[in-house]
């Protein structure tokens, strides 16, 4: 939790009372790979910010192929927001890709620290403004740039994840077959 409090007193100040309080609304916890945290059919109240690790949140289609939509890195938030944020139920699946340690907050907590503390209000509309703009620079870059160019893309926003993630997750995400990202890494030797 310290190593999470001085992360989070680095971006504001928070004083020990207000500290308390902040962890007395999350949860740390230690998941494994592989370790699924939402599954699809029902209503998410959860946020986890992952602060260590790597996380992805993925769909399967009436044919079980998967999709994946996020990756989630150090200091980075990962959810299903449109469960959340619509009261409706979750469409995906968030699962850990390496071993992590996440903090998990019911959404409930999140706004009353934001309205506690304008520095942590901050903090989260930034996360989700990221979010915002990580998807949008993704939409464009399907719709604009080749295979290779979305691979190189993956890999200066991704580093490391290529090494942990399962080929298809990568493809999946890419918007690629297995295949075409085996020719892509091939080609890059």
């Amino acid at each position: 939790m310290n190593d999470f409090f001085n992360y989070l007193n680095s971006k504001f100040k928070i004083n020990s009372a207000s500290k308390d309080l902040f962890f007395s609304l999350c949860n740390r916890i230690e998941i494994e790979k592989d370790e699924i945290l939402i599954e699809p059919g029902k209503i998410t109240d959860k946020v986890f910010f992952v602060f260590s690790g790597f996380m992805r949140s993925f769909s399967i289609d009436s044919k079980g192929k998967e999709h994946t939509l996020q990756f989630a890195v150090k200091y980075s938030w990962i959810s299903d927001y449109i469960s959340l944020y619509s009261n409706q139920n979750s469409k995906l699946y968030i699962e850990a890709i390496s071993d992590c340690v996440i903090f998990e907050f019911n959404i409930s907590s999140i706004y009353k620290l934001c309205a506690k503390y304008s520095q942590f209000s901050l903090l989260y509309r930034k996360g989700l403004e990221e979010h915002v703009a990580a998807l949008g620079i993704r939409l464009m870059n399907q719709l604009q740039l080749s295979a290779d160019e979305r691979y190189e893309m993956f890999l200066k926003t991704y580093p490391g994840v290529d090494q942990l993630a399962m080929n298809y997750h990568i493809a999946s995400f890419l918007g690629i077959t297995q295949q075409s990202l085996s020719r892509i890494r091939a080609n890059k030797k």
